[in-house]
């Protein structure tokens, strides 16, 4: 009964947090037309940016996850244990997203694509 109150709980003050979230949603992934540079430039940038969203919504939630698990530890070690690794694996995938995301603007700039953002 403990425990279905403090999820309750914490669901009502992380929800509205959740809601009140705003942003724009990578552009969908269209037929490929891959002639040039520019092309391939295009699909690989959109394709970089759905897995960017997909591993931040993920680590969102790992991160929600872990710190329930650190809170109801109870002083239980392994638990803390098992809340500190979900956040290191949760921030070395925001990384890992974040170098995608700068491979592909090193990737454009080495091959002369002009007017590129990483972003």
């Amino acid at each position: 009964m403990k425990k279905i109150v403090s999820i309750l709980l914490l669901s009502l003050f992380i929800l509205p947090l959740m809601v009140s979230a705003e942003a724009t949603a990578p552009t969908p992934i269209q037929a490929p037309t891959i002639t040039t540079v520019n092309g391939l430039y295009g699909l690989l940038k959109n394709i970089v940016s759905w897995f960017f969203a997909v591993v931040l919504v993920v680590a969102v939630i790992f991160f929600i996850y872990a710190g329930f698990i650190y809170i109801t530890a109870s002083g239980d070690s392994g638990k803390t244990e098992q809340a500190r690794n979900m956040i290191i694996y949760a921030v070395i995938g925001v990384a890992v997203a974040l170098m995608a995301q700068a491979f592909i603007y090193i990737a454009a700039n080495f091959v002369g694509q002009t007017g590129v953002s990483p972003f």
